[in-house]
């Protein structure tokens, strides 16, 4: 058995008080979902985890299509998605 890693996409400044704890001003927030998914399996990762709000930002129709793209994009790139939202920390409409 071997360990996975798994890059996280977060939203960019999501804490504002909290920005030198890295992860809210080291992240990728500011790019499509697919850009994500190419630039993680690049670097190498085996896995992607999602905070939701890279979701909210899409429109209905968008975010129908993505649920319909997303999977099989991911899986092409050899990869799993770890996560999606697992620690949000409000609740949305979607």
């Amino acid at each position: 058995m071997s360990m996975k890693l798994s890059f996280e996409v977060w939203p960019n400044g999501i804490y504002e008080e909290l920005t030198t704890v890295g992860v809210s001003i080291n992240s990728w927030g500011d790019k499509p979902i697919t850009w994500c998914v190419e630039k993680v399996a690049e670097y190498g990762y085996k896995g992607i985890d999602f905070f939701f709000d890279k979701f909210l930002e899409l429109t209905d129709e968008e975010y129908e299509k993505m649920g319909d793209t997303l999977g099989p994009l991911v899986r092409s790139k050899g990869m799993e998605i770890a996560s999606l939202g697992a620690h949000y920390l409000t609740i949305t409409p979607k």
